[in-house]
């Protein structure tokens, strides 16, 4: 029997089992070279899964996305004069909603072990539709308040949800790429969002109703529109998936045992939680996430306000907002398919902190309308896809489930914290430049991007430190024992980078 395998962006191998046995190469290395059993199959599931299963979850992205971010649009639609929000009540209405939303993705994470995906998201939709339509009828600063706190109880458990779906769907080697649909309706939503919030100006005293009001009945009542889909379309068990033949439905779940990513496993593993709690990454890319968040957070939410600033109308500044977030999506597609096509991760993330913080160093420093402007094009290319290539690189990295499930909860934790700061670091006072907001998240860049040479540096050591075990067992005599049950900590496993 033969098998083929693709390692890197080069074609498929074909390799004999037989043979690989007699050379007494491991389980485990089999699996983390992820060896392809089926080309043509694999070529079929593949097509299946990103035309509607990633489709599906990065539509849910962006639909979250639309109603987590158009509090920024609503600010330059009436919102603070219509709540008579003074001081900095802004700033904490916006920083809030991640009290909840970071402390309950962990939770979230590891219950979809439990409950599934399906369970999960369409719970979190339907509740974050219907609080963004609540928002429309808040009156004053307490209102938004419990309607922003709301809000992160029902989305945080959407990214734990599709990391983890996109994880035990695709090989170490896909993953860049589908993230990249993912992170890429994120920055649709913010483009999309300008064009919904010029649309709601226009039907501003219509109904007696401000624009904003209407924005957040809009964007909830989209998002509640599309909830059958997901009741009827989105599988518990992706080997379930109702659009793939009993072959294709075969084919995945003899897939699953080629996949470093995957763990048949219902069953919570405290082991494997206690591991991730232990594990020094787990807290490292936390940071990094912290760090790179901050900036994708900040700008997200203020992003329309420092364009009012340059000069622009309210009206023009959310159109403006669509060609800086075209910028975004595509060059964050372009970049994941070759990050995907070479398996490399550390160029693209250590060269999107740099990018982003010569960007906003332009943003600070420039005096002239047009250099400012341009400066957060240059914001835009890696806006996005800086914490979400450090997510699949440290997904990738992870093999165990609920580990995997835990470091990543965990690290959203860490990174959507970012949230309750960015609130503050961006005051009313500062407003429209934002200086003080702006050089935070340009150290915090640089920050990141040390973070990323250290994991660079540790992933080469460590793979080099375990081939040099198993050569030196080998020629002793004493191969080291395949213990896949150790997931990442095997020694067979080779980290990515």
């Amino acid at each position: 029997m033969s098998e083929e395998k693709a390692i890197g962006g080069k074609e498929p191998v074909r390799v004999s089992v037989s043979s690989v046995a007699e050379d007494g190469i491991s389980e485990a290395v089999i699996r983390d070279k992820e060896i392809i059993e089926d080309v043509g199959l694999e070529k079929k599931v593949l097509f299946k899964m990103d035309a509607y299963l990633v489709s599906l979850l990065s539509f849910a992205y962006f639909l979250a996305s639309l109603d987590k971010s158009n509090i920024g649009n609503a600010k330059l639609a009436g919102l603070t004069e219509d709540l008579h929000l003074v001081g900095n009540q802004y700033g904490n209405a916006v920083s809030v909603m991640y009290a909840t939303y970071v402390s309950l993705e962990p939770l979230y994470a590891n219950m979809l072990g439990v409950f599934g995906p399906k369970i999960v998201l369409c719970f979190c939709l339907t509740g974050w539709s219907i609080v963004s339509i609540c928002t429309s009828q808040c009156r004053n600063y307490y209102d938004l308040i419990a309607c922003r706190v709301l809000l992160g109880v029902f989305e945080s458990g959407l990214y734990p949800c599709v990391n983890m779906s996109l994880t035990l769907m695709f090989r170490r080697s896909q993953l860049a790429k589908r993230f990249s649909y993912v992170f890429a309706a994120s920055a649709i939503a913010s483009a999309f969002g300008g064009l919904i919030s010029y649309g709601c100006t226009t039907m501003d005293g219509k109904g007696g109703w401000k624009g904003w009001k209407w924005m957040y009945v809009i964007e909830g009542s989209i998002s509640l529109f599309f909830l059958p889909m997901y009741l009827f379309l989105l599988p518990n068990r992706i080997e379930n998936f109702c659009f793939f033949s009993s072959e294709e439905k075969d084919y995945m779940k003899r897939r699953y045992s080629t996949m470093s990513t995957y763990k048949e496993d219902d069953r919570i593993s405290w082991k494997d939680i206690s591991s991730a709690l232990k594990d020094f990454r787990t807290w490292l890319t936390g940071s990094i996430q912290f760090c790179l968040d901050l900036t994708s957070y900040g700008l997200g939410t203020f992003m329309p306000i420092i364009v009012n600033g340059l000069g622009f109308t309210s009206v023009r500044a959310q159109l403006l907002m669509i060609p800086i977030y075209f910028v975004t999506a595509v060059s964050y597609l372009i970049l994941a398919r070759v990050s995907d096509k070479y398996c490399l991760r550390w160029p693209f993330a250590i060269s999107g902190c740099l990018i982003t913080a010569v960007g906003l160093a332009i943003v600070m420093g420039a005096t002239q309308m047009g250099v400012r402007f341009f400066g957060l094009f240059i914001v835009a290319i890696p806006l996005y896809f800086g914490p979400s290539m450090n997510l699949v690189w440290i997904s990738g990295n992870t093999n165990n489930f609920y580990k995997r499930a835990t470091l990543v909860g965990l690290n959203q934790l860490i990174g959507n914290a970012s949230g309750v700061v960015y609130g503050q670091i961006f005051n009313a006072e500062d407003s429209p430049r934002y200086i003080k907001g702006l050089s935070t998240c340009l150290g915090t860049q640089v920050v990141a991007g040390f973070g990323f040479v250290f994991l660079l540096f540790y992933y080469r050591w460590e793979n080099a430190r375990r081939e040099r075990l198993i050569t030196e067992a080998k020629a002793n005599g004493t191969p080291l024992p395949d213990t896949p049950e150790k997931g990442d900590k095997n020694v067979y496993f080779k980290y990515s980078y």
